[in-house]
């Protein structure tokens, strides 16, 4: 499956409901063709990208989504984004 704007802003709906119980806020959401990762957060744009370069199932594809929901949400409540101790 290659992602789309339209998985990733379902997916977010989703896991907002079922693991944030809707409290973050919502993102925009875009595509990459980057080779070099799966999915970013950015802070400045508030923007959840996916990569159409890479062919992965809908599991996979959810996992990434869900990461870069971590990375939001600790930006909304720590204002860092990493992989440390609050991610």
């Amino acid at each position: 499956m290659i992602i789309t704007i339209d998985f990733i802003a379902d997916t977010f709906d989703k896991f907002n409901k079922k693991f944030f119980d809707n409290k973050l806020l919502k993102v925009s959401f875009a595509l990459t063709k980057s080779k070099s990762f799966l999915g970013d957060y950015c802070i400045s744009k508030q923007q959840i990208r996916g990569s159409t370069f890479f062919d992965r199932n809908i599991h996979d594809h959810e996992n990434t989504i869900l990461h870069e929901m971590c990375h939001h949400w600790q930006w909304i409540t720590y204002k860092k984004c990493d992989h440390g101790i609050t991610f």
